[in-house]
């Protein structure tokens, strides 16, 4: 019995506060996978206590168990019908192209010719999100333009030694992991402040309001795709279409 199995058998026991924390599972489970219990509580307006009975009253020792399992449920479990093995293929096919097309020609050159002549590029992203932005620090160095991965820890030591001439990227799906970085940035004077992109899945992301740009990419629930993919999905297929771009040029020159 998986967690939404779990939640269907013990609906008509829940408080109203657990079923509001039922709604947000159900309605957004990657929000679930990427927030602490305080996080998830801060976010959507419950109270963290509402979220532990809420794990415990489904038989799970805490908020921490609870997410590992919907995690497994997610990634074994078919939404709106049985799946074919070649039904993720196209799973993946259509993301990618729904990325695209989220982004669009227009905002991929903008975004590619403000990094081209960038002095400095620094790349950021934890968790799941430091995949996409290693590679894409790694796909612009290809290209001969100075990126630089930047660890959680360390960007607000880097930022120090940022100005307007450099190009700040941030990968972060939903969360506030880099709220301390883009604060201390909002009191840095123009000059030495660089030009900062978040790359997220929500236009709602909590610290869109302290950056110059937010590129939202859609998601699987978003698509209401029958398998579930993981929110650096979409941003790794943003990266393999910007690598293109500077490729493109280049061969039409």
């Amino acid at each position: 019995m998986d967690v939404f199995d779990e939640i269907a058998l013990h609906k008509d026991s829940l408080t109203p506060a657990e079923q509001a924390v039922s709604r947000i599972v159900q309605e957004h489970p990657d929000a679930i996978l990427g927030c602490t219990s305080n996080e998830l509580a801060r976010r959507f307006g419950v109270s963290q206590s509402a979220v532990s009975r809420f794990c415990q009253k489904l038989g799970f020792a805490g908020y921490g168990e609870f997410r590992m399992e919907l995690h497994k449920t997610l990634t074994l479990r078919s939404f709106g019908g049985d799946a074919e093995p070649e039904d993720r293929i196209s799973c993946l096919t259509r993301l990618m192209q729904a990325v695209s097309d989220a982004v669009g020609p227009k905002t991929f050159a903008s975004f590619y010719g403000r990094i081209e002549k960038a002095r400095n590029v620094y790349v950021f992203g934890a968790g799941q999100s430091s995949i996409p932005a290693r590679m894409l620090a790694g796909r612009l160095l290809e290209d001969s333009i100075p990126a630089r991965y930047v660890a959680l820890g360390y960007e607000t030591e880097v930022l120090h030694c940022m100005s307007d001439a450099d190009e700040v990227v941030i990968f972060s799906a939903k969360n506030d992991t880099f709220k301390q970085l883009l604060t201390t940035a909002s009191t840095v004077e123009p000059k030495r402040r660089p030009h900062i992109t978040l790359i997220a899945n929500t236009a709602k992301h909590p610290e869109r309001k302290h950056v110059d740009d937010v590129i939202v990419l859609p998601t699987w629930s978003d698509l209401k795709l029958p398998l579930y993919l993981e929110p650096q999905h979409s941003m790794i297929f943003f990266c393999m279409l910007v690598g293109g771009a500077p490729k493109k040029r280049s061969q039409q020159s």
